[in-house]
Formats: structure tokens, C-alpha cells, sequence
């Protein structure tokens, strides 16, 4: 009987040693950030500027809206399966028209290692050429300036868009 007990406690002893801390992501802990775009007026490129009317952007050959643009800045997730993102952006200009212009933007993929609890996450680096209109009309955007080129976090605009 004291053998089993003593087999039991070593037992016991070992288990709980050999446990590890919570594998939970902490609530608050950012994943693959979001492009953001800042918008500015291409006659004051040094002031914002939110759109005229509203553009909503949709995913190339998607129906479902992912955001719409109302302010000078905004958040767009990038596609961490490909090495490049293809965004339709729809203006209304009257009731019964809109202006429809699709973007392309480019970029390389690098999925650093967070933590055992998090797993990995995408940094996306904007290639030199991190933007193209693939419009046949004119784009909505008279110039870009990339502002940020790694995207590592949300706290400051990666993009500029002038309009």
C-alpha cells in the first residue's frame, strides 16, 4: 500500500509541474494589421480630406461591402493568402450613376512569430509600386505617397491617397 501511495504522489508531483501557463491570446493583443489610408486634397497636400460623397469599397468580384470611406482615413484588411489585394471603390455620383474604380494594391507577405498562445501574424511590406489603378478611366486618386512601407501596426497612417 505505501508503494502505490508513493507512486501516486510522484505521479501527482509530475503532472503538475509539467502544465504550462494559460495558452490564451490576451484579450487587446493585435493580429495582421490593416492598411490605413489617409485621404488629403491634391491642390493642399499638406491638408486632410474626406471624400464628397461616400465611397464604398468591395472586394473585387464580392457583393458584400467591406467599408465605406466617409471620413479622411480608413482601415482595409489586406489578403494574406496572396501578395496583392483588388479592391473595387464605388462613388456615387448622382442617384443613378457611380463611378467605379478598382485598385490593386501590392505587396510582399512576411508571418512573424507572435507567441505560443497568439501563433503567427502577417506583416505586409508595400512594394515600391504598392499601388495600380486597374481602371479603364481616369482613378479617383491623382497621386499616392507610401508613407509607412512595413505594415506593423495601426497607430499610424501606411498610405496616402490625394484627391
Amino acid at each position: 500500500m505505501p508503494r502505490a501511495l508513493v507512486l501516486w504522489f510522484l505521479l501527482l508531483s509530475f503532472a503538475a509541474t509539467s502544465c504550462e501557463k494559460d495558452d490564451v491570446c490576451p484579450a487587446g493583443t493585435q493580429g495582421t494589421p490593416s492598411l490605413i489610408i489617409r485621404l488629403y486634397d491634391k491642390d493642399n497636400p499638406a491638408v486632410l480630406k474626406a471624400p464628397a460623397s461616400s465611397i464604398d469599397v468591395f472586394g473585387l468580384g464580392r457583393e458584400d461591402l467591406l467599408t465605406s470611406i466617409n471620413s479622411d482615413s480608413t482601415a482595409i484588411q489586406l489578403n494574406p493568402a496572396e501578395n496583392f489585394t483588388q479592391l473595387s471603390f464605388v462613388r456615387s455620383e448622382t442617384a443613378t450613376s457611380s463611378i467605379i474604380d478598382t485598385l490593386q494594391f501590392n505587396y510582399r507577405r512576411q508571418d512573424i512569430y507572435f507567441n505560443r498562445a497568439c501563433g503567427y501574424r502577417a506583416e505586409f511590406i508595400l512594394d515600391t509600386n504598392a499601388l495600380e489603378s486597374l481602371g479603364v478611366a481616369p482613378p479617383f486618386y491623382a497621386a499616392y505617397t507610401v508613407l509607412i512601407d512595413t505594415l506593423k501596426n495601426e497607430n499610424q497612417a501606411h498610405l496616402a491617397l490625394y484627391h
